[in-house]
Parts: structure tokens; C-alpha cells; sequence
């Protein structure tokens, strides 16, 4: 395969990857492209798809590795953590809030006392907010 087909190979891939945005088309295209560089040294056409295997190979794990460490620590990053909201009443360890405009449904966390007043709001369960009292 000649270096021109690699190089083919790499645009066609940016394309997909411009289209859909998941960037594992972009570690396809890098690694094509690579290839591409590298094919006039290796001119055996089964050392250059094992080139391009094993590069795409190692970037897709990386991109996946490293998604799944951005995802897992994902809620630190979110703005609503620790915001105030008031309630006033509980039904059980339920309570309808107004949060950002909003009406939210609440739960209280885990051990915390079921009073009304002042929560701090301390994770999310899907679109619930968890809320604890404030000192």
C-alpha cells in the first residue's frame, strides 16, 4: 500500500471524525496518518496494516481509558454541588424545591435530620437533587 492510500485513508477518517465527534475517529485518522509517514520505510504491505493496527489499537484504549477517568470523577467538576436551597417541608425524606427557577424533587442524605430550612445540596440521583442541612 502506497503512501498516498494511507494518507486517503487519514482525511476519510478526519471526515467521520468531523461528522460525529467522538474522537475515536480521530485516533484512526492519527494513526493512518503516521502510517502514512512511515510507508515509504516499511514497504511490506502486511508490516504497515500491523503498524496501523497496533497504533489505533493503543490510542483507542488511551481515549477509553482516559474518558472513563474524566467520567468517574465527573461530579466534583458540577457548579450545583454545595449551593444552598431552601425547604419547607418534608414528606418523609421527600421535598419538592425551587432551585435555579425550577422545581426539583429532593431527597434528604442518608443520616441527615428531616427538618425544614436551609440544605446544601450534596450530589444528584439521575434529575433528584440530595440535599443535607446546613450548619
Amino acid at each position: 500500500m502506497s503512501l498516498l492510500f494511507w494518507a486517503c485513508t487519514a482525511v476519510v477518517f478526519l471526515i467521520i471524525e468531523l461528522a460525529t465527534g467522538t474522537f475515536f475517529f480521530l485516533a484512526l485518522a492519527l494513526s493512518a496518518g503516521v502510517t502514512a509517514l512511515v510507508a515509504p520505510v516499511l514497504q511490506d504491505t502486511l508490516w504497515q496494516i500491523c503498524l496501523a493496527c497496533a497504533l489505533s489499537l493503543f490510542s483507542c484504549i488511551g481515549l477509553a481509558l482516559r474518558k472513563k477517568r474524566r467520567g468517574s470523577g465527573s461530579a466534583g467538576n458540577n457548579l450545583d454541588i454545595g449551593q444552598s436551597v431552601h425547604v419547607s417541608e418534608w414528606k418523609g425524606r421527600r421535598a419538592r424545591v425551587k432551585y435555579r427557577g425550577t422545581m426539583w424533587d429532593a431527597v434528604l442524605k442518608e443520616g441527615a435530620p428531616c427538618a425544614p430550612g436551609r440544605h446544601r445540596i450534596v450530589g444528584f440521583d439521575s434529575s433528584t437533587l440530595i440535599l443535607e442541612p446546613e450548619p
